[in-house]
């Protein structure tokens, strides 16, 4: 047996909804997101990561 976990990305959300579309079909995934909040609360969702660029991350 492997200890190896099956991870995936399942959806994704851009900066709009246009880019959220176009980087959903390039990443073939069929999800995309409205908001960045929508995947945070989806039920399906096991684990969610946030990226952006450093200036907007506060620090």
């Amino acid at each position: 047996m492997s200890d190896r976990i099956a991870v995936g990305i399942v959806g994704v959300r851009n900066s709009t909804d246009d880019s959220s579309r176009e980087a959903a079909g390039e990443l073939e995934t069929l999800r995309w997101y409205p908001t960045w909040r929508a995947p945070v609360r989806d039920d399906e969702m096991d684990a969610v990561v946030i990226g952006t660029w450093p200036y907007l991350a506060g620090g």
